[in-house]
């Protein structure tokens, strides 16, 4: 309860109590009667009070009581007049009977008077001090022979919190006044107030990492440094759902161990060395742990990758459990292959042994040819196989772009794989088409490709979200926390990007670039909306990243045209040096009186024309777009 402190002025005024909580420095003026000082140990010791408090910073070291019998008054006196607690008391008609030295001074600074033993407190209002009745109270309840103590607010000089006991003084069985001490405890409010406000903000802290967990298409388990787990994601407790198996509050509060052995099956769980994986990332004496196995599971066969990785902010691990039956059936697919390659290599060595025996020196090198064949293949195919798979995961069929009346596409990768992709869907209302130039070539390019892929169709087919800058917010929020999971496992890669969302109804295009612009031409004249700095993922220094958000009416004939930095960047030429964008956006609009699909038949012709015996420097790609 805070109240403003006031004592009861002559005629039944009140006025304003001194500011009790004050830090008047200590002096020592005149000498006090001499009976004043054992007449004030006997309230306090009545109140229940057994030593006095020294001044100590901390305010945990207390002298123990002691009093002898001929204690000298100075030394008493100086004792109590060391403490910063205001100490007084007085008689049934309000007559000041003793103080400490800190209560006189803090009740001259505010009234103006020095009191002395036999002065009436009802002392005259305070100007700016808040006139209550509650001290009248007060002194009224210990009056009637009660010891309490109360907390009390004052703002009158300053904001301060007060711990004042009340304790009456008896005489022959009767109470004849009122012993007071008032302490000032406002650090303490402090402390306790920036205490509750810190758990608020641990707890905000707490409901964010879970969002952003939750955000995570992976399973994910965060573990403390025993293993055992303290927070789940959505994707994992939906796994363990439907599993079917018993497991009490998703593994929660339970040993890793125990819940991997239900999940992957005690053989799998020994066989691999799981626990003993385990136990040298959380010994700090591993950076990760990387297993593949097939689900023990019933039904068509289900590969699973489990991953172990040290946590970076503090003790413990994280725990990531990834579906990868998709890319384990395409390397089975490739393995197939390749043992079919071999076996017909070797029948057809076996023929020719056959045939002409005189031959079995060049047979053998042959079968030595045939061997360093397969080998070539099975590079050759894996490499195949992931750029079949990526090109068809990636690039959208042109009747997907129906909406358009026409479209043209160079892609042009500097490797197998591209690290460049082109993304789109359609629906009744809207259209959004993406491409995005991702930091790296070849493999690494083609799985942040991959990743960019899947992270689109997540922000948008399956959250249905149409806002350009709202869907680069996203993208570039997953990406962070996907490469930011463990210490020394960093990705500071990201990727460039331009998203266009077309509104079908009403023919309005909302555009918004990560690193890339978008380039409009109508009647022959370009029109370039320009992408923000800020880029997807990676390491931003800047502050916080901002993306741009562009509009603009669209016309039957527009032409858009979208693409990545790979053709700018591009050496040729007779002085062998770049294109840049300036020299390629007027290549787009010397081109634009062609229709979208020759057009960029030109500009792949061109390319190769400009690049002559030059190496490709990186993956190119543009699309071209006509409305």
């Amino acid at each position: 309860m805070s109240e403003n402190t006031c004592s009861p002025g002559p005629g039944g005024k009140v006025s304003a109590a001194p500011s009790l909580g004050g830090t008047v420095p200590w002096r020592r003026s005149g000498v006090l009667p001499g009976g004043w000082i054992r007449a004030w140990f006997t309230h306090l010791w009545k109140m229940g009070v057994r030593g006095i408090v020294t001044k100590h910073r901390n305010g945990k070291e207390a002298l123990k009581p002691q009093w002898p019998p001929a204690f000298d008054e100075d030394n008493l006196r100086a004792m109590i007049n060391s403490t910063k607690d205001l100490m007084w008391s007085a008689d049934r008609n309000y007559r000041l009977i003793a103080a400490n030295e800190p209560f006189l001074d803090s009740l001259e600074e505010v009234t103006g008077a020095r009191f002395k033993p036999g002065d009436s407190l009802m002392v005259a209002d305070v100007p700016g001090a808040a006139a209550t009745t509650h001290w009248h109270a007060h002194f009224e309840r210990a009056l009637g022979g009660e010891a309490f103590t109360t907390e009390e607010y004052v703002a009158h000089s300053r904001e301060a919190h007060l711990q004042v006991g009340y304790a009456p003084i008896r005489a022959n069985g009767n109470v004849v006044g009122v012993a007071m001490v008032s302490r000032d405890i406002t650090e303490m409010r402090k402390a306790q107030l920036e205490l509750e406000r810190s758990h608020a903000r641990m707890r905000a802290a707490a409901l964010q990492k879970a969002s952003i967990l939750d955000a995570l298409p992976a399973q994910v388990a965060l573990l403390d440094p025993a293993g055992m787990i303290g927070e789940v994601n959505e994707a994992w407790r939906v796994a363990v759902e439907r599993s079917g198996l018993r497991i009490d509050d998703h593994g929660v509060g339970e040993d890793v161990r125990s819940v991997a052995r239900l999940l992957m099956g005690e053989e799998i769980f020994r066989r691999e060395g799981v626990a003993d994986g385990l136990s040298s990332v959380l010994q700090g004496r591993s950076a990760g742990f990387t297993l593949e196995y097939r689900s023990p599971a019933e039904g068509p066969p289900l590969w699973f990758q489990l991953r172990i990785a040290p946590l970076s902010s503090r003790d413990g691990a994280v725990v990531m459990h990834l579906d990868v039956t998709d890319r384990r059936e395409a390397q089975e697919a490739v393995l197939r292959s390749h043992a079919l390659l071999e076996d017909r290599v070797v029948e057809r060595t076996k023929e020719l042994l056959l045939k002409n025996e005189e031959l079995e020196a060049e047979t053998e090198k042959n079968k030595r040819l045939g061997r360093e064949i397969v080998k070539r293949n099975e590079e050759l195919m894996s490499s195949i196989t992931y750029a079949s798979y990526i090109q068809r995961s990636l690039i959208p069929e042109r009747r997907k772009f129906d909406f358009f009346n026409g479209m043209g596409l160079v892609f042009r990768p500097r490797d197998v794989v591209s690290g460049d992709f082109l993304w789109c869907h359609g629906t009744s209302d809207h259209f959004v088409v993406a491409v995005a130039d991702c930091t790296g070539h070849g493999v690494p390019g083609a799985m942040m490709s991959m990743l960019g892929h899947d992270l689109l169709d997540h922000i948008v087919v399956e959250h249905g979200e149409h806002d350009p800058r709202r869907i680069l917010e996203q993208l570039d929020g997953a990406i962070n926390r996907l490469f930011t999971s463990s210490e020394g496992l960093h990705v500071m890669d990201g990727m460039d990007i331009s998203v266009v969302v077309v509104d079908k109804r009403t023919m309005e295009l909302t555009f918004s670039g990560a690193g890339l612009p978008l380039l409009a031409i109508r009647d022959g004249a370009p029109i370039l909306f320009p992408g923000s700095k800020a880029t997807i993922g990676g390491r931003w220094v800047c502050g916080e990243k901002e993306f741009c958000l562009h509009r603009h009416q669209l016309r039957r004939g527009d032409r858009l045209g979208l693409f990545t930095d790979g053709y700018g960047d591009q050496f040729g030429g007779q002085q062998n040096k770049k294109l840049l964008r300036r020299g390629f956006l007027s290549i787009l609009v010397e081109q634009s009186m062609l229709d979208a699909a020759q057009a960029a038949q030109a500009i792949d012709r061109h390319f190769t024309g400009w690049m002559g015996k030059q190496e490709q420097v990186d993956d190119v790609l543009v699309l071209i777009l006509d409305v």
